[in-house]
C-alpha cells in the first residue's frame, strides 16, 4: 500500500517538477536576454556620448584652426560651400582618427549613417561655438 502511495506521488511529483524546471529555464533566457539588451543599450549610449566628446573636440579644434583661417581668407568672413565641404572632411577625418576602430564598427550597425550623423554633429557643434563667440 505504501509503495501504490508513493507511486501515485511520484506520478504527480515528476510532472510538476519538470512544468516548474521548465518554467524556470523559460525566466532565466528572459532574463538574459533583458541582460543583454540592456547591456548592448548601455554601449551603444556610451558610445554614443563618446562620439558627442569627440566631436566637440574635433569641432573646436577646427574652430581654432581651419575655420578662422578659412575665415581670414574671405573679405566677408564667411565661409564658402567648398570651404564648408573642406571642414566637414576634415572634420570627419580626425573624428574618425580619433575613434576606436570597434566603436565606429559598432556606431555603423546602430546608425544607417554615421559620416552623415558625424557631419550633422559637427556642423550644430560649430555653430554654437560661433554663436558662443560672438555673445
Amino acid at each position: 500500500m505504501d509503495k501504490d502511495i508513493l507511486d501515485q506521488m511520484l506520478l504527480i511529483i515528476i510532472p510538476v517538477l519538470t512544468a516548474a524546471a521548465a518554467l524556470a529555464v523559460a525566466w532565466l533566457r528572459a532574463k538574459t536576454r533583458e541582460i543583454s539588451r540592456r547591456a548592448e543599450e548601455d554601449t551603444v549610449k556610451y558610445n554614443l556620448e563618446l562620439l558627442d566628446k569627440v566631436v566637440l573636440e574635433v569641432a573646436e579644434t577646427l574652430n581654432q584652426t581651419l575655420v578662422e583661417e578659412l575665415e581670414k581668407a574671405h573679405s566677408d568672413g564667411h565661409l564658402s560651400f567648398e570651404d564648408m565641404e573642406r571642414v566637414k572632411l576634415e572634420a570627419l577625418q580626425h573624428t574618425y582618427s580619433i575613434m576606436d576602430e570597434s566603436i565606429i564598427i559598432m556606431l555603423r550597425k546602430v546608425t544607417k549613417d554615421l559620416d552623415c550623423l558625424i557631419c550633422s554633429k559637427i556642423e550644430s557643434t560649430l555653430c554654437e561655438l560661433k554663436k558662443l563667440s560672438e555673445e
